[in-house]
């Protein structure tokens, strides 16, 4: 009797005990996940009078969310955004899984190369913006001078270089988180698949595509979705390089809702960003869905 009694106690004190637990994450849930993404919702569609201190239900932010979204400027930024994806897929991440492959068979230089790749995750962005603006507007120029004797604008500063100088610098920074994370997806394939394949014949390349690729594939397909999300969401690295006073020309969806919001000095500037915001996500949720499915459904099985 008096063991089942302690035996009841125990069950209640490990119940309070838990409760206590969860309460922090309930409570955190529920304030600054449910609230906040319910909020966001609703904030397109309000509209506040400063003056009278009220607030009042309107459509009109959408209309004006959609003028800014398809004007020229914007729209601009989205086609960089858009030839910075297609670059990416072609050229980048091609190379992050061959170089990937590369270092996970452990050949000369791999434990070198992926120290080296691993910096960009721990020296802070910023700090290889302000190396590499000083190389290609300084250095770069200062060299050319003086084995040419030809004079020449910095690389950001010339209109025709700028972006593509951008672009070169955003798949820099990502190529060495990229290649470190799939080696070490890689390194999570067995060796007895390995060597099964070896039987079979499948060895060097033959090796990445039959074996490696299909066991990586969710990983790729996490990378391919992200960069998919990002052509709507990034901003280049542009505030990095410029601030709020980024030229026109490189102005994406990211960067001006980022620098809007950052200017933003009440809450009746918030509902039109909102908007914005709310007709991005209209269009890239759907289509991370599909293209999700896609990669599923015909991509490589380990089978």
């Amino acid at each position: 009797m008096i063991k089942n009694n302690t035996n009841g106690k125990q069950k209640k004190y490990d119940k309070g005990f838990y409760a206590l637990i969860m309460l922090f994450p309930t409570i955190q849930f529920l304030i600054f996940y449910l609230y906040v993404h319910v909020d966001s919702f609703l904030l397109p569609f309000q509209s506040y009078d400063l003056a009278g201190g009220t607030m009042s239900w309107t459509g009109s932010n959408i209309s004006q969310a959609l003028e800014i979204l398809f004007s020229q400027n914007i729209l601009h930024g989205f086609g960089l955004n858009l030839m910075s994806y297609g670059i990416s897929v072609c050229i980048s991440m091609p190379l992050s899984l061959l170089f990937s492959f590369y270092i996970y068979k452990k050949n000369f230089g791999s434990k070198f190369f992926r120290i080296i790749l691993y910096l960009p995750s721990i020296i802070s962005s910023l700090v290889f913006v302000i190396i590499y603006q000083n190389f290609v507007e300084r250095a770069l120029p200062s060299l050319v001078m003086s084995i040419t004797g030809e004079q020449i604008q910095g690389l950001i500063e010339n209109m025709e270089t700028r972006i593509p100088t951008i672009i070169v610098f955003g798949i820099f920074m990502s190529f060495g988180s990229n290649v470190i994370l799939y080696t070490n997806a890689m390194l999570g394939i067995s060796d007895e698949m390995v060597d099964a394949a070896k039987l079979d014949g499948a060895v060097g390349f033959k090796e990445f595509i039959y074996v490696t690729m299909p066991t990586i594939w969710r990983t790729f397909s996490v990378f391919f979705i992200n960069g998919l999300m990002m052509i709507f969401s990034s901003d280049l690295n542009a505030y990095a390089f410029f601030g709020q006073l980024a030229p026109e020309n490189v102005q994406t969806y990211g960067y001006y809702i980022f620098v809007q919001t950052k200017k933003a000095v009440n809450i009746g500037d918030y509902p039109v960003l909102a908007a914005m915001s709310l007709m991005i996500s209209l269009v890239v949720i759907p289509l991370v869905l599909f293209v999700r499915w896609a990669l599923k459904k015909y991509g490589p099985s380990e089978e």
